[in-house]
Formats: structure tokens, sequence, C-alpha cells
């Protein structure tokens, strides 16, 4: 399932959310986040790459990364969703719940996004926050 994400199908992305989610209390996600907070961030992230070169991109996003104290006793779960940027638009795959983790964002470059990279090393994704607890 690849669902694009804008305004018409805020629902049915919802609705996998919700499945997902079923019984969790703590950090959730919803759709309108995804589309209003995550999308705009990972389009300044990949910024420094054509757009031609992202068909395919894969990234895994944890909004609630980071670290806890040693009184917090284990490691808390949250939504962990997958989307994937094809023929121009960020596309829903979907969601499950695991450990928090400590990083924010994980993605596979596509082959032309790697030879990109390799020619502007210096370049591509230096040190930006995608989210505030990152």
């Amino acid at each position: 399932m690849a669902i694009k994400i804008n305004d018409d199908n805020l629902e049915k992305i919802d609705k996998n959310l919700k499945l997902v989610q079923k019984g969790c209390s703590t950090r959730r996600v919803s759709a309108i986040q995804i589309l209003a907070d995550v999308i705009p961030k990972l389009d300044i992230f990949f910024k420094d790459y054509d757009q031609s070169s992202k068909d395919g991109l894969f990234v895994i996003i944890n909004m609630f990364a980071g670290t806890f104290s040693e009184n917090y006793k284990g490691v808390p779960r949250s939504t962990h969703f997958e989307m994937i940027y094809l023929h121009g638009q960020w596309r829903y795959i979907g969601a499950y719940r695991a450990f928090c983790g400590k990083h924010s964002i994980e993605y596979v470059l596509t082959p032309l996004m790697e030879k990109e990279k390799a020619e502007k090393p210096n370049n591509k994704n230096k040190n930006v926050v995608i989210f505030k607890n990152e």
C-alpha cells in the first residue's frame, strides 16, 4: 500500500494509523502531523538533491526518538512510519510500533542520489535536525 500523502487521503492514512496505535495512549502519530509537519521537514532535509533523482527514496520516521534517563524503566515505544518518494510526491507505506530509539529518520538513498552525494559530499544533509528531540 503506497498512499499519496495529500488532503484527499488523510482519512485512509488515519484509519491505518488507528489500527497500528490501537490501545496506545502516548507517542502517537496522525495523518495531519505527517502532512503538515513531516513532509515540509523532509523536503528541506533532501533539498540539495535533484527532484528526478529522489524517485524511489525510502524513509522511516520516528518522531519520538531520543534518549531516556535511567529512572525511566525501559525504553518506551512509539509509532514509526514508512514513506517513499515516487513521481514527485511522498507516499505513505505503513506504520508500526517499536522502541523509540535514538534516530528520528532512517533512509535509503536512490542510486542517483548516492551518485550526487559522492560528487558533492559536503553539501548533503549536513547536521539537519528533523525533529526537536533529536
